[in-house]
């Protein structure tokens, strides 16, 4: 979205979360691309999947997701 020139306010109205966290999240995307933010996105909702079926992974599950978020192997994956 900051690609495509939203304001700020725009930006909050679409994500629907409470102005505090939002800005929050705001100042976190900027950290990386739409590419970048669009393939975390996919992995997140197969690890939605994944965890309604092995509930018990979560926790290792979440943190394996963390560590390649952090280690940036999400910034030429194509998925």
């Amino acid at each position: 979205m900051f690609e495509q020139f939203y304001k700020e306010s725009e930006i909050i109205g679409k994500i629907s979360l409470p102005p505090f966290l939002s800005k929050q999240v705001l100042a976190q995307a900027r950290n990386f691309t739409s590419e970048e933010l669009q393939n975390i996105y996919t992995e997140l909702s197969k690890l939605d999947l994944r965890v309604k079926f092995k509930n018990t992974l979560a926790p290792l599950l979440l943190q394996d997701l963390f560590q390649r978020i952090c280690s940036g192997q999400f910034q030429n994956a194509v998925k």
